[in-house]
């Protein structure tokens, strides 16, 4: 008796597939490889720091690994990924694309990995077309797109856990325990719970199923049940290891930041709106409409999609009774649940094939994967992403575009929208766009705070941020030291005039009424930047109530 026995009667068989019909699959699957490529890498190198990227770098300049590996932080940060950034600043220099590629690199591998975790491990594997649709819809999914390019682990800790589910199943498929894929279940899970603590009650649903099963007399036999106990025991020492020791050294972290919110009517339906990625009620009702249809389909197909569920209900269960800060918000919320958005899709695309084959007979390849290709399109056209592919914009992670895909739930776009801007930026509008740059400081590393992406959309050229540490003021809170050890491409230390040479920027703007937060953690203005500028560099070329620029060459307008 296997693991999945007791399963429903198997799914429907695909079409047969032909050589023509197989290389024209191919086609399409690559396709997608290359669409969901691109979207992950557009100007991913120009991407400005903002938000929860920086809780890192505050622990690098104000902390030691010695504290930083034994504290959860109360401005969330991830242990192992801190970790390697400092190896990295104390090594080869800390990079934006250093501080990303981890999750570039999974963001990358999940469109292939995801479709065999989810569609392809189980002893009743959905159909090639099925997973064909799968993978479109991951290409385009606007919060994996963005997740693969963020400098946070939520892409990294979904490929891990889903792949560990998956290697689960191939390990308890047979009559009997084949430990190498199970104790690669045991690596991930616990290398996922370090990397964000909230996926620890997630990935032991698979061990609490089998247990049931097995003593339902539905499981694994009675001699496999100490290869169970023996998994089930190492799993919980490497997640234990994982989770207990930040929980214990500091605790006021996870205190700091725990009993605070609930999640709200409002953030039920606002999350169905985040993991479809998309603005339009029209396309979440016709996407959950399909995902009914698949669901059936997705339940039957193996063990991985029934974990998943059971892994999302532990998780949203936990979640009730830490009651973490901010997670009214549906952003915050769907990515403490993130597991559910493939899981979803999935459940999507096969609704969409099976549409297909109640209205084909003898096109059941071509119709599924017009239809996804519409739903996609549909999708796409409906989220920020055909606003962040154009160029230049360097700030694809900022909230105007990612805290909300609904404008009109999201506040921070009215706000930025009616944010009044000098005529400068619109002046620069009529050069090439993204032939020139402009540094603007004081920077402020909330994206709620930093109207980056309103200069740019003005101008049509390249905003990033001016650094002032080292020079008005010794450090502030949000920039990095002048220190050749950080190497950021996105931000440039005004202090150095080599560095804003190596830059190209073309002009310095001063905005006179933004405040900081400094290195005593006060709100307060800076004029004594303003003076400092203006003895480094000259008198302003450009002066009014609220902006200073400087034009640093003469072919600038």
């Amino acid at each position: 008796m296997t693991a999945v026995a007791g399963a429903a009667p198997p799914i429907a068989i695909a079409p047969a597939v032909d050589r023509r019909t197989a290389a024209w699959a191919w086609a399409f699957a690559l396709l997608v490889l290359a669409l969901g490529a691109w979207l992950r890498l557009d100007q991913l190198l120009d991407q400005t720091l903002v938000d929860d990227e920086w809780h890192a770098v505050h622990q690098l300049i104000r902390s030691t690994p010695s504290r930083f590996m034994l504290s959860l932080g109360l401005a969330d940060y991830s242990i192992p990924l801190a970790a390697l950034d400092w190896l990295q600043l104390q090594t080869i220099g800390l990079t934006e694309i250093g501080m990303r590629l981890p999750m570039l690199l999974a963001g990358l591998a999940s469109l292939l990995v995801l479709p065999w975790a989810l569609a392809g491990a189980g002893a009743q594997r959905l159909d090639v077309r099925t997973r064909l649709v799968f993978m479109l819809l991951l290409a385009v999914s606007t919060l994996l797109v963005g997740y693969s390019r963020m400098a946070r682990p939520y892409a990294l800790t979904l490929l891990l856990t889903l792949t560990a589910f998956a290697l689960l199943a191939r390990a308890s498929a047979g009559p009997r325990w084949r430990w190498a894929p199970a104790a690669g279940y045991a690596l991930l899970a616990g290398l996922a719970a370090w990397l964000h603590a909230v996926t620890a009650p997630f990935v032991v649903a698979p061990l609490l199923a089998l247990t049931v099963q097995s003593l339902r007399g539905r499981g694994l036999p009675r001699r496999e049940w100490p290869m169970l106990l023996a998994l089930a025991a190492l799993t919980g020492a490497l997640v234990a290891l994982a989770v207990l020791p930040p929980l214990l050294a500091d605790a006021a972290a996870m205190a700091g930041k725990s009993g605070k919110d609930l999640p709200r009517w409002s953030t039920l339906r606002g999350v169905w709106y985040l993991w479809l990625g998309t603005s339009s009620t029209a396309v979440v009702l016709v996407s959950l409409a399909l995902a009914l249809l698949g669901a059936g389909a997705v339940w039957r197909s193996g063990p991985v999609a029934r974990w998943t569920l059971l892994g999302l209900g532990l998780t949203a269960a936990t979640v009730l009774l830490v009651r973490p800060a901010w997670v009214f918000n549906p952003l915050t919320f769907g990515r403490y649940l993130l597991p559910a958005l493939p899981l979803l899709l999935l459940a999507v695309a096969a609704g969409v094939v099976r549409v297909a084959d109640w209205g084909a007979v003898r096109s059941r390849w071509f119709l599924p994967l017009a239809l996804g290709a519409l739903l996609a399109l549909g999708t796409w056209w409906a989220s920020p992403q055909p606003q962040l592919v154009r160029h230049p914009n360097s700030h694809t992670l900022h909230y105007y575009w990612q805290f909300d895909y609904r404008p009109r739930h999201n506040p921070v776009v009215p706000v930025f929208d009616a944010a009044p801007l000098a005529p400068f930026w619109a002046g620069l509008a009529t050069r090439p766009a993204g032939s020139l740059t402009v540094a603007v400081a004081p920077f402020r590393f909330e994206s709620t705070a930093w109207l980056g992406p309103m200069w740019e959309r003005a101008s049509h050229q390249r905003v990033v941020p001016g650094f002032l540490s080292g020079g008005c003021v010794p450090w502030l809170y949000g920039e990095v030291p002048p220190d050749a050890h950080w190497r950021l491409r996105n931000g440039v230390h005004l202090l150095q005039p080599r560095a804003v040479l190596a830059r190209q920027v073309d002009y310095v703007a001063f905005q006179r009424h933004t405040q900081v937060l400094d290195a005593g953690e006060h709100w307060r203005l800076v004029p004594e930047c303003e003076a400092w500028l203006r003895g480094h560099l000259g008198a302003p070329d450009v002066e009014d109530a609220g902006l200073l620029v400087w034009r640093l060459k003469q072919g600038a307008p």
